[in-house]
């Protein structure tokens, strides 16, 4: 998965133009790709997935959202001999990634269920790149990369510099809107 933002467009949005902090900014810029990632619950890359599913129940809820198609819906109550389901017998909701049958419950049965989709977006939205370099900015000074959990987690700024504060809260927010939706 690539990375919110780059090492170049940090500096210049910092207007930074030394070398001193680059192996600085290799080290933050992976960390908060990676925990905005996981905040939003969104894969910021489309890609084919292939996702196995117990049945029995009413909808089937897919790791990568959005979804962009669904190429597939596989049913295999028979292990040996997996029956593809017609795409007119279920329907999903691609900002949720749940899939519903139209026809009754996901019949019962371990991994009874195969999906193959296409998920995620290509590209972050304006928001999560905006929010990656404000988080960059407090961690670039601060100096201390430990506390992007802290600035993104649900509990309060759990970092010494106050003046932080305003901008973590913004930065939460403006995250808030896509781990709500998944888009």
């Amino acid at each position: 998965m690539p990375d919110i933002i780059t090492r170049s467009n940090l500096k210049s949005f910092l207007q930074i133009d030394h070398d001193d902090d680059d192996d600085f900014f290799d080290l933050i810029i992976p960390l908060i790709s990676a925990e905005i990632n996981e905040i939003t619950h969104i894969d910021f890359q489309s890609t084919s997935r292939t996702e196995w599913f117990d049945g029995g129940i009413k909808n089937l809820v897919v790791d990568c959202v959005p979804i962009a198609s669904i190429t597939s819906v596989t049913d295999y109550a028979d292990p040996t001999a997996g029956i593809v389901i017609p795409a007119t017998d279920y329907a999903f909701d691609p900002n949720l990634g749940e899939v519903y049958s139209l026809v009754s419950t996901w019949g019962s049965g371990r991994r009874r269920w195969e999906i193959v989709y296409v998920g995620g977006v290509d590209g972050y939205p304006a928001d999560v790149q905006l929010a990656a370099y404000q988080l960059a900015t407090i961690v670039h000074q601060t100096r201390n990369p430990s506390i992007i959990s802290d600035v993104l987690g649900d509990s309060e700024v759990q970092f010494d510099v106050e003046e932080h504060s305003g901008l973590a809260r913004k930065i939460r927010s403006a995250l808030s809107r896509h781990a709500e939706t998944g888009f």
